[in-house]
């Protein structure tokens, strides 16, 4: 792969971190199936992943309303959360975003914006 030249004008890096610092897209999938199956709820993989960018809490309320559900939104992403957490160990970070990481560490000012949870985001 290419590697990634940041050019002399910027004057600082802000990564997202969800499929841009971190491959946590594929996790993030399949603890939204746990929990729907473990709740009987029938799994439609293009729904969750065509929301993916949505408040989690939201992505319930639409699943119940899609699919007839009575889940709970809020005991959903609870679950959600559990299950993401407990196979954390699994996420990859993405080496190209890496490596402009440790390249410009002290060097530039850096960031991360993320939609996620403080507790998920710092653990990845």
């Amino acid at each position: 792969m290419q590697r990634i030249i940041v050019p002399d004008f910027i004057k600082g890096l802000i990564f997202d971190c969800d499929g841009t610092l971190v491959d946590s897209m594929p996790l993030h999938m399949r603890a939204w199936e746990q929990v729907i199956t473990s709740n009987r709820g029938p799994w439609d993989d293009e729904f969750f992943f065509s929301r993916k960018e949505s408040p989690q809490e939201k992505i319930g309320d639409a699943y119940n309303r899609q699919f007839g559900g009575s889940l709970s939104p809020r005991e959903t992403v609870r679950s959600k959360h559990e299950y993401f957490l407990a196979h954390a160990g699994e996420i990859k970070p993405i080496r190209q975003v890496l490596e402009i990481v440790l390249e410009y560490r002290g060097v530039l000012p850096m960031a991360v914006a993320a939609g996620g949870t403080r507790e998920i985001v710092t653990l990845e």
